[in-house]
């Protein structure tokens, strides 16, 4: 079931992107427990991800399936309607003309979800250069 959000339950989702303490617990416990529950299926929880599914949120389930690379899952958002949700997909990749679509859809809390995302994908990346070869400024 495809839920309308307010700006609130977006800024708290992108509080739990960037680790803040107590931000998840907030969703849970303020009735918006599928938010909580995709952020964990995005980094790679399976459990979440089964509970998004069993639980009636397929379209977040199909999101994050979407923001691992599966064109399918995409396809699937925009064929159900979720046309925000398919082009959210592409603005955490980067794309400036899928960010510029849901500002001018009036969609101002996914556009933070997708900066959010994109920065934190962003460090992740930089992140695992360091792994790679050895932070030189440490």
């Amino acid at each position: 079931m495809a839920r309308d959000y307010e700006i609130k339950e977006l800024q708290k989702l992108c509080a739990a992107i960037r680790g803040e303490e107590g931000a998840q617990d907030w969703l849970k416990n303020n009735g918006f427990r599928e938010l909580s529950e995709f952020w964990d299926a995005y980094e790679d929880i399976e459990i979440s991800f089964r509970w998004l599914k069993e639980n009636g949120f397929i379209h977040l389930a199909a999101l994050v399936d979407a923001m691992s690379g599966n064109e399918t899952a995409k396809a699937w958002l925009i064929k159900n309607k979720l046309v925000a949700l398919g082009i959210l997909v592409d603005a955490v990749a980067g794309n400036k003309s899928a960010a510029a679509w849901l500002i001018k859809a009036g969609e101002t809390g996914w556009v933070m979800v997708a900066k959010e995302l994109y920065e934190y994908e962003k460090k992740k990346k930089k992140k695992g250069l360091w792994n790679i070869f050895g932070n030189p400024f440490g």
